[in-house]
């Protein structure tokens, strides 16, 4: 259930932030992040390459393309993540203002930005050694040979799919759960935030997937990409407060729809 609310309100987010039409100052604030030192460590000016992409034609390569680029980069510092948020929020306030974003929440989206974004780093640099992919490119690859291209032009469609329970989709995501790539996302997850979980959701994934999903042991199958990290739970960010699974669902539909921004 959760993966597909993370997933519903990623791509909703991102369907959402492509039909905007961005203020100048919002597109000349972007340009500049995207070419400038602050942007180098989320490999922004990869992110151009949305932009020449025909809206019939599948995402997947591109996001494929930038993800690798930007695990390949050092990890952004606490400054440089506030001054993109800080600056991303002044530049685009008026575009911010119209979804009801007031520039008195900057500090709190700032202090969430890095909380969240060494974990979600580390999980979308997570690759599947079989496939010799991403494991984000693998499980999107999966989605999309179950509804259809993920494109621009599909991306509503797809939303409506997730939100309304397709069996097929559901199908794919309920095997992608229990998939080497997914209990190494878990480990990621288990180590940053360790009390996300309740007791009785973590009985869940043992009758659903087995008593060593949980085990804490990674998959010999999956390797950490990002640079810095050596293994899939190497995380630099440590033990944090725990936040409700719907604010992990929410950090991903913000995500999308900063590189949809960029695109």
């Amino acid at each position: 259930m959760f993966v597909a609310l993370a997933a519903a309100a990623a791509l909703a987010s991102t369907a959402y932030a492509q039909s905007l039409n961005l203020s100048s100052s919002c597109q000349s604030t972007l340009g500049s992040i995207a070419t400038g030192p602050d942007g180098t460590c989320l490999n922004a000016a990869g992110l151009v390459t949305f932009a020449t992409v025909n809206s019939n034609s599948s995402l997947i390569t591109p996001l494929n393309s930038w993800l690798t680029g930007m695990c390949s980069q050092s990890q952004c510092s606490n400054q440089t993540l506030a001054n993109i948020v800080s600056n991303i929020t002044s530049g685009c306030s008026s575009d911010l203002s119209s979804l009801g974003f007031s520039s008195s929440s900057t500090s709190t989206v700032v202090s969430d930005v890095q909380q969240f974004y060494p974990t979600v780093r580390e999980i979308v640099c997570l690759k599947n050694t079989t496939s010799n992919n991403l494991c984000a490119t693998d499980l999107l690859t999966d989605v999309q040979n179950s509804v259809g291209t993920l494109s621009q032009n599909n991306l509503q469609q797809i939303v409506v799919s997730i939100i309304g329970g397709s069996q097929t989709l559901e199908s794919v995501l309920n095997s992608a759960s229990c998939s080497d790539c997914f209990k190494a996302a878990y480990n990621v997850i288990n180590t940053n935030f360790p009390s996300l979980m309740t007791s009785a959701e973590r009985s869940n994934f043992t009758s659903t997937c087995g008593a060593n999903f949980t085990n804490g042991q990674n998959p010999s199958t999956v390797s950490q990409t990002a640079a810095g990290l050596s293994s899939a739970n190497g995380s630099t960010s440590g033990a944090l407060a725990a936040f409700p699974v719907t604010s992990l669902a929410l950090a991903l539909s913000a995500l999308a729809s900063a590189f949809a921004f960029f695109a």
